[in-house]
Order: C-alpha cells, then structure tokens, then sequence
C-alpha cells in the first residue's frame, strides 16, 4: 500500500468507515481468457451514526457517546443517518480521476460487490454516479458517492467530491492532540495515524497552510 492510499484510509477509519484496499476489477474476455481493468484504491462503507464509541466504567450502556463527531467535510447531517459507500480515487499529486475508475464496468463491479442492488439497478446506479457523483440505492436507506483524493487540484475533476491530503492531515493531527490520553491507550496499526499520534505525544504540532 502507498502512503497516500495509507493516509486516506486512515482518515476514513477515524471517520467511522470500514475499507478494503486496492480492490482489483477484472474483465471475462473469453471462457479461458481475463485481463485486468483496474485497481480501485479504496472502497469504503460507513453505517449511520458510526464512531469510535467509548464506554465508561460504571456507567449504564446507554449513555455510550461517541468520543470525537466525524469530519464534517466528509460527514454531514444527512449522510451521518445512511449507510454511505465510498469509491475513491487516490492520487500523490493532482486530485484527478482515471478514465478506467468511472467506466461504467468499474463502478458497477463495485456497486454490486459491496451493495444490495439488484443487476438492472446497478447499472442506473453507475450512471448517475458518472453524472453527479452521488446515487440513492432504490428503497434503501444508502448512499453511493464517487471521491477523489490529492495533493493539489489544478481544476475540479467532474461530478465527483474532491478532498485534498492537508485537509486530512489537518483533521487526524487535531483528533490525534484532542484525544491524545484515548491515542496513548490504543494499539494503533494505520502507519498514518501511528506517526500523527507520536508526534502528538511529542508535543509537536501540525499546522497546514489554508485549502
């Protein structure tokens, strides 16, 4: 995994989401014969509500809260209450989307792997995806959105959500110096949000320029 695929995943598992990496989409040319489409960087899932939750020792289960709310830039109010589903392009540099990632064989073979849609749906699915960047599943309380991730944006890709790398770094390095006693009690494994924690304890901060 690249550092720029291990820092979004990061930034979406401190956002509640569950993510598969690098999730490979190949085509059937023949019986005996496949080739290869593309690698989609990362798929994610978030069910409604999701976060960190922390219970407290002699308190009743029912106040559980969750210990920070998520990135309002990525979870707003109404996509806190859906199921949402990410596929995300990563970039190191310019936040730009491949032909390959929105072709319509990618986004269906997404749409199905990680969705309960049924065949027919999934195609209308992955077309309002190419065209807006974001679908409701038919009567089903979830969401489809198409992301891209960079360093930079010379110019916005189309229909799609565009979150730059400084804006998660920002985000993980301000929950990483608020939570630093619930970081120093975790065994944490994404080398992102490992290093983001140490530097916390270390006392150095994080200041990234304006977006």
């Amino acid at each position: 995994m690249d550092a720029a695929v291990a820092l979004v995943e990061g930034y979406l598992h401190i956002n509640g989401y569950l993510t598969a990496t690098e999730y490979p989409v190949v085509e059937k040319l023949s019986k005996t014969n496949y080739r290869a489409i593309t690698d989609v960087d990362i798929l994610a899932v978030r069910l409604p509500g999701a976060g960190r939750i922390l219970p407290q020792r002699g308190k009743d289960t029912t106040t559980l809260l969750r210990a920070f709310e998520p990135d309002p830039q990525l979870v707003d109010d109404e996509t806190d209450n859906l199921t949402d589903f990410l596929i995300c392009e990563v970039k190191e540099g310019v936040a730009e989307l491949n032909r390959s990632a929105r072709s319509p064989e990618t986004l269906i073979t997404a749409i199905r792997r990680f969705t309960m849609v049924e065949p027919d749906a999934a195609h209308q699915v992955a077309e309002d995806l190419r065209h807006k960047g974001r679908a409701l599943l038919p009567h089903r309380n979830v969401q489809v959105r198409l992301m891209v991730f960079g360093s930079r944006m010379d110019e916005h890709p189309p229909n799609c959500k565009v979150i730059l790398h400084r804006h998660c770094i920002a985000y993980m390095a301000k929950i990483a110096k608020l939570q630093e006693p619930l970081a120093g009690a975790m065994h944490i494994k994404n080398p992102t949000l490992n290093l983001l924690a140490i530097l916390a304890k270390s006392g150095i901060s994080i200041e990234p320029c304006a977006e």
